[in-house]
């Protein structure tokens, strides 16, 4: 499964030829969606406080602690990317996305 993941993200242009992949782990979230409960509304906020304090930035359906779908999770950490590019702008290689891939 790792290979073939591998395989489509340098195909569809967000791995490079060189790039290597360093860690990968396949796990099961079970259940795969955010159960709330009475405590969520008070606390989110004093987690997601106490975490940015500390540069992490929480986004998607387990980061923000939300229920939405897929796309819903995919576009938050776009969304949080578009964010944080300005202050990465001189870490990050250039990278341009293609539809043929094949870098």
């Amino acid at each position: 499964m790792i290979a073939r993941v591998v395989e489509d993200l340098r195909r569809c242009g967000l791995l490079w030829k060189g790039d290597r992949v360093v860690y990968h782990r396949v796990q099961i979230l079970d259940p795969a969606y955010v159960i709330y409960d009475r405590f969520r509304a008070a606390n989110l906020p004093r987690i997601l406080e106490a975490l940015g304090a500390r540069g992490i930035h929480s986004a998607g359906r387990f980061g923000a602690w939300e229920y939405n779908s897929m796309e819903g999770a995919m576009r938050a950490g776009l969304d949080l990317a578009t964010r944080l590019a300005p202050s990465l702008a001189g870490a990050l290689r250039p990278h341009r996305l293609s539809a043929g891939g094949g870098r």
